[in-house]
């Protein structure tokens, strides 16, 4: 009897030392998940806060044209002032650009692109923030832009007023992801073997 218990005293070591690398490996597996959950969040935050200083910025650079009110709840533009709205169009490609190339640059620097499939996730994920991006720029001006737009209601028959144009050029959403693609692939072409991107930290 005794020899028994010292056998199984002796066994209890080994057995909690074999369980040891298993509790080791379970908790490295969750930090693992949460570094990567954090770099994701980390970028959409960023594409989203980008987004809104570059809404706000749109939605006050936007023009403003002359319109007359001929009828009750419409209104034509007044000839001359039409062009106010291709400008408006114009601010919005500048920002959707600046926005994506940095977002393409900077947000994901540091990450491992080694190879091409990794490289080609990569844009992937440049192109979806930089859409984010635009979205968000793109709502966010809009709120803006009507904030300062005339209030038709209070016109009177053939009374003129400045208002901002509507945006219905909706292609332009495509230049922030565009951009955000083709800047981390140029950056991922041109990038020297001792890049941080190639070696990240562990």
């Amino acid at each position: 009897m005794t020899s028994k218990i010292a056998r199984d005293s002796q066994a209890s070591p080994g057995a909690q030392a074999a369980h040891r690398p298993r509790s080791s490996s379970a908790s490295r597996t969750p930090q693992i998940h949460k570094k990567y959950v954090a770099a994701v969040s980390g970028i959409v935050l960023s594409s989203i806060l980008a987004g809104i200083v570059g809404g706000c910025a749109w939605g006050l650079l936007r023009p403003k044209q002359e319109v007359q009110l001929i009828e009750r709840g419409q209104v034509a533009v007044v000839e001359g002032s039409a062009q106010a709205g291709f400008i408006g169009v114009l601010w919005f490609v500048l920002i959707g650009a600046i926005l994506g190339g940095g977002l393409g640059l900077l947000v994901l620097r540091g990450r491992n692109f080694n190879g091409p499939s990794a490289g080609l996730l990569g844009v992937v994920v440049a192109g979806c923030i930089g859409l984010i991006c635009s979205v968000v720029v793109f709502v966010t001006g809009q709120v803006v832009a009507g904030i300062r737009q005339v209030d038709i209601s209070s016109l009177e028959l053939g009374q003129s007023a400045q208002a901002v144009p509507e945006f219905s050029t909706y292609s332009a959403l495509l230049v922030a992801p565009l951009v955000a693609m083709i800047a981390l692939w140029a950056r991922i072409l041109f990038q020297s073997e001792d890049d941080p991107a190639e070696h990240p930290a562990e």
